[in-house]
C-alpha cells in the first residue's frame, strides 16, 4: 500500500515599493479558435479595454477589410497562415498598425488602441 505524505510549499516574496494600478476587471470573455475552420480574429479595444465598435480593420498585405462588430470583434476567414500587418482605423484618430504572426496556434489577435 502506498502511503501519501503531505507536502507543504512556502513561497516567499519581497514587497514592492509601489503597486501598479490597473482597472477593475468588469468581465471575462473567452475567445475560441478552430483548427478545422481557422480565421484571423480578435477584438479592437480602447485603452480601458472597452470594445471599439465600427473600427475598420485592414490586412495590409491582402487588402481585405472588415468592420468591428458591437463587441469590437473582427474576423478574416480563408486567410493563409503567415505574418501580416493589421491596420486599424477609427474615425478622427490616426491609424494603428499591428504585426501579427497568424498560425494554427495563434489565431486570436486583439488590438488595444493607444489613448491620451
Amino acid at each position: 500500500m502506498l502511503k501519501l505524505t503531505p507536502l507543504t510549499v512556502t513561497i516567499s516574496m519581497q514587497p514592492f515599493d509601489q503597486a501598479d494600478q490597473y482597472p477593475v476587471v468588469q468581465a471575462i470573455q473567452v475567445e475560441t479558435a478552430s483548427l478545422s475552420y481557422p480565421a484571423l480574429a480578435g477584438r479592437v479595444l480602447d485603452k480601458t479595454l472597452a470594445p471599439v465598435p465600427g473600427a475598420k480593420i485592414t490586412v495590409v498585405e491582402t487588402g481585405q477589410e472588415t468592420t468591428a462588430g458591437p463587441g469590437g470583434d473582427f474576423s478574416f476567414a480563408g486567410l493563409a497562415f503567415g505574418k501580416y500587418i493589421l491596420l486599424v482605423q477609427v474615425l478622427d484618430q490616426p491609424g494603428v498598425q499591428m504585426s501579427v504572426d497568424y498560425n494554427a496556434n495563434s489565431q486570436v489577435h486583439n488590438v488595444i488602441l493607444p489613448g491620451s
